[in-house]
């Protein structure tokens, strides 16, 4: 075309590519086993019969269609949009587009007229995902990654560490508790020499890194399909670590095991969310709003609140009518203790019902 035309780039450290075809509206090359088609229609022109050749599995379409649709955000379509609609069906195909990748300068709208097409077969496509980046300088087009192949999520866990405690030695536990410094001396070297004391009897440890519902089978699968990149061993290991994740979820029980349940929640759900960072205090701006602040303060309304909090005060400390905390006796403390489920989450001190039991 005199004004419009494309060009397919290949990274310089892929050596196994050739140009297999090239027509009016299509480039095609092959990279290994895949199959690419560079796409583009411009503007003036429309698409006839034999649109786009029809490629073996497995094959990738790409580029920009420039056809009109309802479902691409344009307000009335057009012929060519029709064709491109009905072409991916008849032909197998599916599109995991994001909306979006053409931004119109002029009437500042976003359209999808950008294509990227992934072949099937017997109804089960190529793992695929896309995801849209940045503007592109000087072009209202928006570049797309486009990752093609097997995909396993791994989970970036925290360094908390998981107490196995069906190979936990209590004896030595409790043994080793008792000769720590006494409890009464301060709760944070309590709690020291709870943890103290499980490292030296219980196992523990933690994984950073990891696939979910990876068993034996998973592995020598993923291992076969790592060399050679086959697709049929791909589907293999995906309908294993499906089974995998289905007899998970089949497990759950809230009711004697909640803190297992949100962890398999967590570990199968398909991203993570990054962890929430600890907000400022708050009483330090409070407290200097109350210093540069220049409204005026009402008197009553100030000693009402003195008097509250003086009120507030006594009662916290037990001084007012004489009113005293009622106490407990340890054997109650050993009651309660004995009656929460074990397997229960950890408070914000991260000591388990399982320390405390066996105190």
């Amino acid at each position: 075309h005199v004004k419009f035309d494309h060009a397919t780039y290949v990274h310089s450290d892929v050596t196994y590519a050739s140009l297999i075809s090239s027509s009016t509206f299509c480039d095609v090359i092959q990279v290994k086993g895949f199959r690419i088609a560079n796409v583009y229609k411009p503007p003036s022109e429309h698409w006839d019969q034999g649109m786009l050749p029809t490629l073996e599995h497995p094959t990738v379409y790409v580029g920009d269609f420039n056809s009109h649709h309802l479902g691409w955000g344009y307000s009335e379509p057009d012929e060519d949009g029709e064709k491109v609609v009905e072409w991916p069906t008849n032909n197998d195909l599916i599109d995991p587009k994001q909306c979006g990748t053409f931004h119109s300068a002029r009437w500042q709208k976003k359209y999808s007229v950008d294509f990227s097409l992934v072949t099937t077969i017997g109804n089960h496509p190529q793992p695929v995902s896309q995801r849209m980046l940045d503007d592109f300088p000087h072009s209202q087009h928006r570049p797309l990654l486009i990752h093609i192949g097997l995909q396993l999520s791994l989970i970036h866990s925290s360094a908390k560490k998981c107490w196995n405690f069906r190979k936990a030695d209590w004896e030595l536990y409790s043994n080793t508790l008792e000769c720590c410094i006494p409890i009464k001396e301060a709760y944070q070297h309590f709690q020291g020499a709870i943890f103290k004391a499980a490292s030296m009897s219980i196992p523990h440890g933690c994984r950073r890194v990891f696939t979910p519902c990876l068993n034996e089978e998973c592995k020598s699968l993923f291992e076969e399909h790592k060399a050679p990149g086959d697709p049929v061993i791909a589907d293999h290991l995906v309908e294993s670590m499906d089974s995998t994740r289905q007899s998970h979820w089949e497990k759950l029980n809230f009711i004697h095991l909640s803190q297992k349940c949100w962890s398999i929640i967590c570990r199968l759900g398909a991203a993570q969310e990054p962890p929430v960072q600890a907000r400022s205090a708050v009483s330090p701006n409070a407290n200097h709003l109350l210093q540069v602040a220049k409204a005026p303060l009402k008197k009553k309304h100030q000693s009402q609140v003195r008097d509250e909090w003086r009120q507030y005060c006594l009662q916290k400390t037990g001084g007012l009518n004489g009113v005293i905390p009622e106490t407990f006796k340890e054997s109650e403390l050993y009651s309660v203790l004995r009656g929460v489920n074990s397997g229960s989450a950890a408070g914000y001190d991260n000591i388990l019902p399982e320390f405390l039991k066996h105190l």
